[in-house]
């Protein structure tokens, strides 16, 4: 039984009769919605991978690639994944690999399938909220379409952001439900939104903001008392504060959270301005778009660019404007307060990360600011109504934009290359773009490139742990061993409990011949994490190297154990094996090296090592061939011998 509930006006034929047109159509408008958000998003699904968080969260994430039915439960133990507590996401991480392994374009289907589920679920949520139904299809679209929303969508790292609106907007329409009924059955429903809630939270922790949106809905609607609203609010909000502060330890333990202390507090909040006049604008007239958004840099004078400036003197002018509408508009409450509380905690007032602001946080945040527009646009038609027609192509022409501006922004997230050659097109001041494209460069083997990336990224940020260590990798490949330890200390001062400055001086200084020095901060690496594949594959080789074998073949041990398919390992450990004169197993690894990973010549030469010290010259042969068939010169000597050898 359904309480009774103000009929929404329908629109009016001039004969006064209620018509439905076909294309106020439940199903055409489905239809519309699902054809726009595809041809707009397209390109995304012959995107690969970026280097901006995609290896943390799933390449080299191995709870993520080795999840199975017995072990799913591990990704509710981990407090934080790259300064966030998310199992629900990372569960979605890792079926997607245990589909398509690294394959990018089965993630991508899946954040954008994700994606256009939510736009459905927003035009429901909008039905509630507007009488006429075609303003449900306006507010969808544009949340559908918006370029402000591609990171969200097509960033792989970014999978968090549309689970966590998903069930958002799950729960928002179970508790819709538990309002528009009564009985003993409404409660089943008010179960299954708070239900939901977790499972939102357990996506991404912004989820937190549900509960003050319920009961601005609640306000919206004259629903209940004040009082009543409150008290039905309480166990959303002790979830709030729960899950609050467990993202706040997630984000302490990975230092993700931190000061700033070149901007002071009154920067802090001309920023906090700036940011939030920039998520304004750029909801009406999306631009400059960019994956990064850096603080904005100090001109001769001292000053900031004059937009900074600008914006707190119109945020005061629309705040004062508002006030003297929100007085007559529970509409306005309701959108202002929606994007407000979805915005407000992530100004920067508290630096996380050095984006001044991200347009992946206006995901949900602009939900609000699509009902403000379709309040007005309403109040627009409803006073002006020979302007109705000129509205729709106004509307329609900006979605068509917006629709241009995704599709083009999507193809920017195809590769790292891409995607930070971007960047710096709009700010060749942001030190993370240059180390991140000098990163891919890197990765190409051009490292020329690479160099003067790095370069760039540490003039402009003389204290950038990450590309000190990048730029020390380039630096030991060309010999330059006390420049590259140089940058790996100043790295290690800067962090000092990260691995990777341990691990690169630790490489360095083994080819330097520092060997005590070397294994010291490989063991001060594996203190951090003991399943440092990396960390026990060089320890390996450095205790090879002093004649230390046993502990060597420890190390090896542990590697396979950590990736029984690590084809290096087995070669590394057979020339160990060679070395102690344990021919036979040196033989066996030799060959199971050869069976993961054929086109490795200097596995078959510890092949042909083994084989020959067991008298067998013809595989030996055999083996010393291929290896000269990949391009590994041979002492033609060897060759001579072994036919000679044969040949009695």
């Amino acid at each position: 039984m359904r309480k009774n509930k103000k009929k929404a006006p329908s629109i009016k034929s001039n004969s006064g009769d209620a018509i439905h047109l076909w294309w106020e159509s439940t199903y055409f408008h489905l239809v519309l919605i699902i054809f726009l958000t595809t041809v707009s998003y397209w390109p995304t699904f012959d995107n690969g991978w970026t280097n901006w968080d995609d290896n943390g969260y799933v390449l080299d994430n191995d709870l993520v690639k080795h999840t199975t039915l017995s072990n799913w439960t591990e990704h509710f133990k981990h407090l934080s994944v790259m300064g966030n507590y998310h199992p629900i996401s990372m569960l979605s991480l890792a079926v997607d690999y245990n589909l398509y392994k690294d394959r990018a374009s089965g993630f991508h289907r899946t954040s954008f399938f994700i994606h256009l589920f939510n736009a459905v679920l927003l035009y429901f949520i909008l039905q509630q909220l507007f009488a006429t139904p075609w303003f449900s299809l306006l507010g969808a679209l544009i949340f559908s379409i918006h370029p402000m929303h591609v990171e969200s969508v097509a960033w792989i790292a970014e999978r968090k952001d549309v689970l966590y609106v998903m069930f958002y907007f799950l729960a928002m329409l179970a508790y819709f439900r538990y309002n528009n009924l009564v009985g003993p059955g409404r409660w089943m429903w008010y179960g299954i939104a708070l239900f939901l809630f977790i499972f939102s939270n357990l996506s991404k922790a912004q989820a937190v903001t549900l509960p003050v949106v319920l009961f601005l809905i609640d306000y919206y609607e004259a629903r209940k008392s004040f009082t009543k609203n409150i008290i039905e609010k309480l166990p959303f909000f002790t979830l709030s504060l729960f899950f609050g502060v467990l993202a706040i330890k997630a984000q302490q333990a990975s230092e993700a959270i931190h000061f700033i202390p070149f901007y002071t507090w009154s920067d802090r909040i001309l920023f906090a301005s700036y940011a939030l006049y920039s998520y304004i604008y750029e909801f009406i007239a999306p631009i400059k778009l960019a994956a990064f958004h850096p603080y904005p840099l100090k001109s001769s004078s001292e000053d900031y660019p004059i937009f900074y400036y600008i914006a707190p003197a119109a945020l005061i002018i629309g705040f004062i404007l508002s006030i003297i509408y929100m007085l007559r508009n529970k509409l306005f409450i309701l959108g202002a307060g929606l994007f407000l509380v979805n915005i407000v905690l992530i100004l920067q007032l508290l630096p996380v990360g050095n984006a001044i602001f991200a347009e992946r946080y206006t995901y949900l945040a602009y939900i609000g600011l699509i009902i403000l527009l379709l309040g007005f646009t309403k109040a627009w038609i409803d006073k002006f109504p020979a302007y109705r027609k000129a509205t729709f192509i106004v509307l329609s022409a900006w979605l068509l934009f917006f629709s241009y501006q995704s599709y083009s922004r999507v193809k920017v997230w195809n590769n790292s290359k891409v995607l930070w050659t971007d960047v710096i097109s709009k700010y060749n001041y942001a030190p993370n773009a240059h180390n991140n494209l000098g990163s891919y460069y890197q990765k190409k083997e051009m490292l020329d490139s690479a160099m003067i990336h790095f370069n760039i990224a540490i003039a402009l940020q003389h204290d950038f742990p990450e590309a000190l260590i990048n730029r020390s990798d380039i630096l030991r490949q060309r010999g330059q061993l006390d420049s590259a330890i140089a940058d790996c200390n100043l790295a290690i001062r800067l962090q000092p409990n990260d691995e990777g400055g341990y691990m690169n001086r630790g490489i360095a200084l083994s080819i330097a011949g520092r060997y005590d020095e070397a294994l010291q901060d490989f063991n001060k690496v594996l203190s951090f994490n003991d399943n440092s594949i990396k960390a026990h594959s060089n320890r390996a080789n450095l205790l090879a190297l002093r004649g230390e074998f046993d502990a060597s073949l420890k190390d090896y041990a542990r590697v396979i154990e950590l990736d029984p398919n690590n084809a290096e390992a087995y070669s590394n450990r057979a020339r160990t094996y060679v070395t102690m004169k344990r021919y036979q197993e040196a033989l066996a690894d030799a060959q199971k090296a050869v069976q993961l990973n054929p086109n490795n010549a200097d596995t078959y030469l510890v092949s042909a090592d083994a084989q020959y010290n067991l008298g067998n010259y013809q595989a030996a042969l055999e083996a010393v061939t291929r290896a000269q068939s990949l391009g590994k010169p041979i002492n033609e000597a060897f060759i001579n011998k072994l036919k000679s050898l044969m040949a009695k």
